[in-house]
Protein backbone atom coordinates (compact mmCIF):
# COMPACT_ATOMS: atom_id res chain seq x y z
CA UNK A 1 0.00 0.00 0.00
CA UNK A 2 0.82 3.33 -0.27
CA UNK A 3 3.29 5.18 2.41
CA UNK A 4 2.47 8.37 3.93
CA UNK A 5 5.67 9.62 2.04
CA UNK A 6 4.48 8.58 -0.68
CA UNK A 7 1.31 10.33 -0.60
CA UNK A 8 3.52 13.47 0.37
CA UNK A 9 5.43 13.23 -2.51
CA UNK A 10 2.88 12.62 -5.08
CA UNK A 11 0.75 16.10 -2.96
CA UNK A 12 3.59 18.68 -4.13
CA UNK A 13 4.25 17.26 -7.17
CA UNK A 14 0.41 18.42 -8.23
CA UNK A 15 0.96 21.73 -6.19
CA UNK A 16 4.10 22.19 -8.16
CA UNK A 17 2.57 21.53 -11.44
CA UNK A 18 -0.96 23.48 -10.75
CA UNK A 19 1.45 26.48 -9.76
CA UNK A 20 3.18 26.34 -13.04
CA UNK A 21 -0.07 25.47 -14.75
CA UNK A 22 -1.11 29.09 -13.63
CA UNK A 23 2.01 31.07 -14.47
CA UNK A 24 1.92 29.70 -18.26
CA UNK A 25 -2.07 30.87 -18.26
CA UNK A 26 -1.36 34.01 -16.71
CA UNK A 27 0.87 34.39 -20.00
CA UNK A 28 -1.34 33.10 -22.82
CA UNK A 29 -2.35 35.66 -24.66
CA UNK A 30 -6.15 36.71 -24.49
CA UNK A 31 -6.06 35.05 -20.80
CA UNK A 32 -4.82 38.07 -18.82
CA UNK A 33 -4.42 41.26 -20.82
CA UNK A 34 -1.57 43.46 -19.38
CA UNK A 35 -3.70 46.21 -18.04
CA UNK A 36 -0.71 48.68 -16.47
CA UNK A 37 -0.03 51.74 -18.94
CA UNK A 38 2.07 54.69 -17.64
CA UNK A 39 2.21 57.79 -19.48
CA UNK A 40 4.51 60.73 -18.35
CA UNK A 41 2.94 63.70 -18.02
CA UNK A 42 3.49 66.76 -15.71
CA UNK A 43 -0.19 66.84 -14.59
CA UNK A 44 0.07 68.05 -11.01
CA UNK A 45 -1.64 65.72 -8.38
CA UNK A 46 -1.55 62.66 -10.52
CA UNK A 47 -0.40 59.45 -9.49
CA UNK A 48 3.49 58.93 -9.42
CA UNK A 49 4.19 56.79 -12.07
CA UNK A 50 6.95 54.56 -10.36
CA UNK A 51 4.53 53.38 -8.07
CA UNK A 52 2.58 51.77 -10.75
CA UNK A 53 6.12 50.80 -12.24
CA UNK A 54 7.25 48.81 -9.46
CA UNK A 55 3.48 47.27 -8.11
CA UNK A 56 4.11 43.88 -8.84
CA UNK A 57 2.01 41.18 -8.56
CA UNK A 58 5.03 39.04 -7.35
CA UNK A 59 7.64 40.05 -4.93
CA UNK A 60 10.36 41.96 -6.73
CA UNK A 61 13.75 40.35 -5.62
CA UNK A 62 16.30 43.61 -5.95
CA UNK A 63 19.58 41.96 -6.65
CA UNK A 64 17.67 39.75 -9.80
CA UNK A 65 17.86 42.27 -12.03
CA UNK A 66 21.08 43.26 -13.11
CA UNK A 67 21.24 44.58 -16.41
CA UNK A 68 18.73 46.59 -19.18
CA UNK A 69 18.28 45.40 -23.21
CA UNK A 70 16.48 47.69 -25.26
CA UNK A 71 15.33 46.12 -27.95
CA UNK A 72 13.03 47.17 -31.01
CA UNK A 73 10.28 45.20 -32.60
CA UNK A 74 11.80 45.47 -36.54
CA UNK A 75 8.07 46.72 -37.62
CA UNK A 76 7.08 50.38 -38.10
CA UNK A 77 4.00 50.00 -35.89
CA UNK A 78 2.47 48.05 -32.99
CA UNK A 79 1.30 47.02 -30.04
CA UNK A 80 1.65 45.02 -27.22
CA UNK A 81 -1.48 42.98 -27.94
CA UNK A 82 -0.09 42.83 -31.97
CA UNK A 83 3.38 41.15 -29.84
CA UNK A 84 0.90 38.71 -28.06
CA UNK A 85 -0.37 37.48 -31.58
CA UNK A 86 2.72 37.13 -33.65
CA UNK A 87 4.51 34.86 -30.73
CA UNK A 88 1.21 33.03 -30.40
CA UNK A 89 1.55 32.66 -34.26
CA UNK A 90 5.32 31.44 -34.14
CA UNK A 91 4.21 28.77 -31.13
CA UNK A 92 5.43 30.89 -28.31
CA UNK A 93 3.22 32.34 -24.66
CA UNK A 94 3.04 36.02 -23.99
CA UNK A 95 5.60 38.53 -25.27
CA UNK A 96 9.47 37.75 -24.80
CA UNK A 97 9.81 41.43 -22.97
CA UNK A 98 8.95 43.04 -19.37
CA UNK A 99 7.65 46.31 -21.04
CA UNK A 100 6.54 47.73 -24.23
CA UNK A 101 7.13 51.81 -25.47
CA UNK A 102 4.51 52.64 -28.03
CA UNK A 103 5.29 55.57 -30.77
CA UNK A 104 1.73 56.33 -31.72
CA UNK A 105 1.38 53.97 -34.00
CA UNK A 106 -0.80 50.96 -32.82
CA UNK A 107 0.14 52.34 -29.15
CA UNK A 108 0.09 55.74 -27.89
CA UNK A 109 3.24 57.52 -28.44
CA UNK A 110 5.42 57.29 -25.44
CA UNK A 111 3.52 55.01 -23.51
CA UNK A 112 5.06 52.39 -21.49
CA UNK A 113 2.92 49.50 -21.56
CA UNK A 114 3.84 46.74 -18.10
CA UNK A 115 3.83 43.45 -19.30
CA UNK A 116 2.81 40.12 -17.66
CA UNK A 117 6.59 38.98 -16.76
CA UNK A 118 7.20 41.60 -15.03
CA UNK A 119 4.35 41.86 -13.56
CA UNK A 120 4.60 37.81 -12.23
CA UNK A 121 8.97 38.65 -12.17
CA UNK A 122 9.29 35.84 -14.54
CA UNK A 123 12.29 35.79 -16.63
CA UNK A 124 12.34 37.23 -20.40
CA UNK A 125 12.56 35.83 -23.96
CA UNK A 126 14.19 38.53 -25.43
CA UNK A 127 17.92 37.84 -25.42
CA UNK A 128 19.99 35.43 -28.13
CA UNK A 129 23.19 34.30 -29.05
CA UNK A 130 26.20 34.36 -26.44
CA UNK A 131 25.09 34.60 -23.42
CA UNK A 132 21.55 34.52 -23.67
CA UNK A 133 20.37 32.72 -20.70
CA UNK A 134 22.09 35.00 -18.40
CA UNK A 135 20.45 37.74 -20.23
CA UNK A 136 16.82 36.30 -20.12
CA UNK A 137 17.07 35.90 -16.40
CA UNK A 138 19.00 38.83 -14.87
CA UNK A 139 18.01 41.45 -17.55
CA UNK A 140 14.99 43.45 -17.98
CA UNK A 141 13.70 43.58 -21.22
CA UNK A 142 12.47 46.45 -22.76
CA UNK A 143 11.17 46.62 -26.49
CA UNK A 144 10.47 49.57 -28.88
CA UNK A 145 7.54 49.59 -31.19
CA UNK A 146 9.50 50.51 -34.50
CA UNK A 147 12.65 49.68 -36.24
CA UNK A 148 16.37 49.83 -35.24
CA UNK A 149 17.03 52.08 -38.16
CA UNK A 150 14.91 54.21 -37.38
CA UNK A 151 14.66 57.56 -34.89
CA UNK A 152 11.73 56.85 -31.89
CA UNK A 153 9.37 59.59 -31.09
CA UNK A 154 10.91 62.78 -28.87
CA UNK A 155 7.67 61.34 -26.50
CA UNK A 156 8.45 57.72 -27.12
CA UNK A 157 12.59 58.29 -26.38
CA UNK A 158 11.60 60.61 -23.56
CA UNK A 159 9.54 57.56 -21.69
CA UNK A 160 12.63 55.16 -22.79
CA UNK A 161 14.91 56.88 -20.82
CA UNK A 162 12.62 57.46 -17.90
CA UNK A 163 11.89 53.56 -17.76
CA UNK A 164 15.41 52.67 -18.21
CA UNK A 165 16.36 55.08 -15.61
CA UNK A 166 13.81 54.56 -13.17
CA UNK A 167 15.32 50.57 -13.18
CA UNK A 168 19.24 51.81 -12.67
CA UNK A 169 18.36 53.52 -9.67
CA UNK A 170 16.13 50.76 -8.14
CA UNK A 171 18.75 48.12 -9.32
CA UNK A 172 22.06 49.70 -8.82
CA UNK A 173 22.32 48.51 -12.65
CA UNK A 174 25.63 50.47 -14.43
CA UNK A 175 25.87 52.46 -17.21
CA UNK A 176 27.64 49.90 -18.79
CA UNK A 177 24.98 46.90 -18.20
CA UNK A 178 22.62 48.72 -20.70
CA UNK A 179 22.50 47.33 -23.55
CA UNK A 180 21.11 48.29 -27.28
CA UNK A 181 19.40 45.84 -30.02
CA UNK A 182 23.03 44.73 -32.12
CA UNK A 183 21.02 46.00 -34.82
CA UNK A 184 21.42 49.27 -34.08
CA UNK A 185 23.63 51.45 -36.11
CA UNK A 186 25.02 55.13 -34.88
CA UNK A 187 25.54 56.56 -38.18
CA UNK A 188 23.27 57.80 -40.66
CA UNK A 189 20.82 60.41 -40.29
CA UNK A 190 18.35 58.23 -39.47
CA UNK A 191 19.69 55.83 -36.57
CA UNK A 192 19.26 55.49 -33.38
CA UNK A 193 20.30 58.63 -30.84
CA UNK A 194 22.58 56.41 -29.34
CA UNK A 195 24.82 59.03 -27.76
CA UNK A 196 22.09 60.82 -26.56
CA UNK A 197 20.38 57.91 -25.30
CA UNK A 198 23.49 57.44 -22.94
CA UNK A 199 23.97 61.29 -22.58
CA UNK A 200 20.68 61.35 -20.98
CA UNK A 201 20.94 58.27 -18.83
CA UNK A 202 23.89 59.98 -17.10
CA UNK A 203 21.98 63.04 -16.16
CA UNK A 204 20.30 63.46 -12.88
CA UNK A 205 16.71 62.23 -11.94
CA UNK A 206 13.77 64.84 -13.99
CA UNK A 207 11.52 66.78 -12.58
CA UNK A 208 8.69 65.13 -10.96
CA UNK A 209 6.46 63.39 -14.06
CA UNK A 210 3.01 61.76 -13.41
CA UNK A 211 0.59 58.83 -14.31
CA UNK A 212 -2.19 59.69 -16.48
CA UNK A 213 -5.28 57.39 -16.40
Amino acid sequence: MPTRRTFLVIFSLAASLTGTSGLLMALEPGAVVESHRIRLAATRGAREPTRTLFDTSEAIERDRWRAVVVHFTGESSGSLRALRRRRRRAGHVGIGYHFAVGNGRGAPDGEIAVGQRWRLQLPGEHSGGENARWYNEHAVGVCLIGRADRPPTQAQLDAAVWLVKRLQERFDIPADRVRLDPRVRAEGPSAFPVAEFKQRLLRRRPARTALVR
